[in-house]
């Protein structure tokens, strides 16, 4: 039997880092099955989307969206090609502090700074458009209908995605969990730091507005405390670094980087332990264990929140379940205190993440589901007609 091609349609967000690019080389890397793929830096500009997916199989689109996009599944529909939308955020409950509120909120947010009533999100200022997010949700909902597959990376997120698929079985989602190239996430083959003080970090996107504050309260509780430690923070959160609280701190900065070479950065971090603070909304409850992966993949033992994403882990063994800074402040306290159960814990962390989420092994999910997907045979129907089938496929944008 030949193998079969699937199209992995990229942009350059981390979202298409994680759950198209990865996954692809990967699939590559195995021989599984062929791939080809439409990324803005990896694909030559006067290349024709068309050419890439003429030949595919099944078209795979991460994080799925637009009228445009529904109207392009449709026409791979209609010509035989399947289709698979990835998911890995709840996008019916964005919350306003997330810059993705921009294009997901469906209505405006003022609150009160410095005494003053204000808007944060307000309709037609600063790209946010209620009409057009109106209508990007509606496309959402057209695309969990129309795809042959879903997919996702955790079992409560699929539970929330069930909830816009009208009627769908929930066996057509697939849980394909967020998982660690372990040849690429790796420790540095030297040490290079040699300081005394132990290393504490966070490594967080723009994304993560929400839990500066919780960060916050951690370091000034433990800053308080005691003095033996270095706090290190690897992102771009402006408004957490250049506020007053956090110019008051000693914590060591660093840019966020290119993803391509994140893996190397954060293992020149060299740090001793790490924390993963999530702010309990429901959009954060739909977060995979991602975060505590990179640490645990270079052996680095965690404090993560009590929260549904990290519920994965199996508390006080391959890492420490927090619920308030108070608890998180003890937590890095027993780990800064007991060098033998911190290296212990970093070695049952690593070895947890390369047995569970290691991406040598979910690969093969990824390939059984699209073989699972490939075997299909969905009928879509319009207005009670059934859509009918056509031989070509049209030049299409991605």
């Amino acid at each position: 039997m030949s193998k079969f091609t699937v199209f992995f349609g990229c942009n350059e967000s981390g979202v298409a880092w994680w759950r198209a690019k990865q996954p692809a080389y990967k699939l590559m890397e195995k021989g599984l099955c062929n791939v080809t793929m439409f990324s803005v830096y990896d694909t030559v500009a006067e290349e024709d989307a068309s050419a890439l997916i003429d030949p595919a199989d099944i078209v795979y689109i991460p994080c799925a969206s637009g009228i445009q996009l529904v109207a392009e599944f449709l026409k791979y529909y209609e010509i035989g090609k399947k289709t698979v939308a990835d998911y890995d955020d709840n996008m019916f409950d964005c919350h306003y502090l997330n810059p993705a509120y921009k294009t997901l909120g469906l209505r405006e947010v003022h609150a009160r700074v410095n005494g003053k009533e204000q808007y944060i999100w307000k309709d037609e200022r600063n790209g946010f458009s209620i009409k057009d997010n109106k209508i990007r949700h509606a496309s959402y909902t057209d695309i969990l209908q129309i795809a042959d597959s879903l997919t996702s990376t955790t079992p409560y997120l699929a539970n929330e995605i069930k909830l816009g698929m009208q009627g769908r079985e929930m066996s057509d989602i697939t849980i394909l969990p967020n998982s660690i190239d372990f040849n690429i996430f790796r420790p540095l083959p030297h040490k290079v730091r040699t300081g005394s003080k132990l290393r504490i970090g966070w490594a967080a996107s723009d994304s993560h507005l929400l839990e500066s504050k919780i960060t916050l309260n951690i370091i000034e509780k433990l800053h308080a405390k005691r003095s033996d430690f270095e706090f290190v923070i690897l992102g771009n959160i402006h408004e957490f670094r250049t506020s007053e609280r956090a110019k008051k701190l000693p914590i060591e900065w660093h840019e966020f980087v290119d993803l391509g070479i994140y893996p190397t950065k954060l293992a020149s971090l060299e740090l001793d332990i790490a924390i993963c603070p999530l702010e309990d909304v429901s959009f954060n409850r739909c977060k995979s264990q991602l975060k505590w992966s990179e640490y645990s993949s270079l052996s680095i033992p965690s404090v993560c929140q009590d929260l549904a994403p990290y519920h994965c882990i199996k508390d006080g063994e391959d890492g420490i379940l927090a619920s308030t800074s108070e608890d998180f402040v003890l937590a890095l306290e027993y780990l800064m205190d007991n060098s033998e159960f911190r290296k212990r814990m970093g070695e049952a962390a690593f070895q947890r993440n390369y047995e569970d989420f290691n991406l040598d092994e979910v690969v093969y999910d990824w390939f059984e589901m699209f073989e699972r997907t490939l075997s299909k045979d969905r009928k879509l129907f319009y207005k009670g007609q059934e859509i009918q089938r056509r031989d070509r496929l049209e030049k299409v944008s991605v």
